[in-house]
């Protein structure tokens, strides 16, 4: 069984054929986002268990995020409302909560298939690619070595850093590539904390950006 262009399957009995014929992690929920079917690449690249992730709302079993970092204003996962209005559904990208808490991220393509009787008893096949991110400390360094005149010789220390302890640890997390509640996880601190110290960050160094901040850092050999 093939989707159309629009995301939308034809009538199925079952959408747990869709998910069990997949060889990527999938599962779907029905109309109101509850998890009705989970495959076992889903259980590998998650952690939830078939029986544990089956009837748990979407939203409180993976507290899905976008790519920066926000929670969805819908508790239903994205994609569902513009394929049933007959919109076409890209690829999208975001992060979800795994059984250990930690966020992977993800690509995610969806397909509404349809009941007998029509969209009221729908349900939603989410079919899941996990995506490998690269530190963001790679991405800036590459950025710096395309820039027309820039040479690999280092700027002298400065005599001390105008960082606090803290500050360069958060730095330095950032610039691994984690977001601020992940800092906030990794260092026992409130994301309110995190942001309160790249805030600092921002202003002692002048940036107006976190690329712009680890950028910074490195030229002047704080990271």
């Amino acid at each position: 069984m093939r989707a159309d262009d629009r995301g939308i399957a034809p009538p199925c009995p079952d959408a747990a054929v869709l998910v069990e014929a997949a060889p990527e992690p999938a599962f779907a929920t029905d109309a109101a986002g509850v998890v009705r079917c989970w495959n076992e690449p889903a259980s590998r690249l998650l952690g939830f268990s078939i029986e544990l992730a089956c009837g748990r709302h979407v939203d409180s079993l993976l507290r899905p995020r976008d790519v920066y970092d926000n929670p969805f204003a819908d508790p239903n996962l994205p994609g569902l409302d513009p394929a049933l209005r007959a919109e076409p559904v890209h690829p999208f990208e975001m992060s979800l909560r795994a059984a250990g808490g930690e966020r992977i991220p993800v690509q995610v393509g969806v397909v509404v298939v349809l009941s007998a009787a029509g969209d009221a008893d729908h349900r939603v096949v989410y079919l899941l690619q996990q995506r490998f991110r690269r530190r963001r400390s790679d991405e800036v360094i590459e950025r710096l070595l395309a820039q027309p005149g820039w040479t690999a010789t280092a700027p002298p220390p400065l005599p001390s850093s105008p960082l606090t302890p803290r500050q360069l640890e958060v730095l330095g997390l950032l610039a691994q590539g984690l977001a601020p509640q992940e800092i906030a996880d990794e260092l026992s601190i409130s994301v309110y904390t995190v942001r309160s110290h790249l805030r600092a960050v921002f202003e002692r160094l002048e940036a107006h950006s976190q690329s712009e901040a680890v950028a910074k850092a490195f030229k002047l050999r704080l990271l």
